[in-house]
């Protein structure tokens, strides 16, 4: 997976954190897995050893960055 890396030297830039969550199917809740994670490139990682029928990768306030349903697709607006 190739996150952009403008997105990872904002993110750093601004200090964000992440969050990684997980669903275990169609309908079901997010549950959160790991929190408070430093760095957009370690959260990314992250979601590589996660067992879940959809993994995501959120900021800290809920917004959604990235899904493993359309991996391809980094929500960078948020981090601009």
């Amino acid at each position: 997976m190739n996150i952009p890396q403008a997105d990872v030297d904002l993110a750093f830039t601004y200090g964000y954190q992440f969050n990684v969550l997980q669903k275990n199917g169609r309908g079901k809740p997010w549950q959160t897995v790991f929190e408070d994670i430093p760095s957009l490139s370690e959260a990314m990682e992250k979601v590589t050893i996660i067992d879940a029928w959809e993994t995501g990768v959120f900021t800290m306030e809920g917004t959604l960055y990235w899904s493993s349903l359309t991996p391809e697709v980094f929500n960078s607006t948020i981090i601009e």
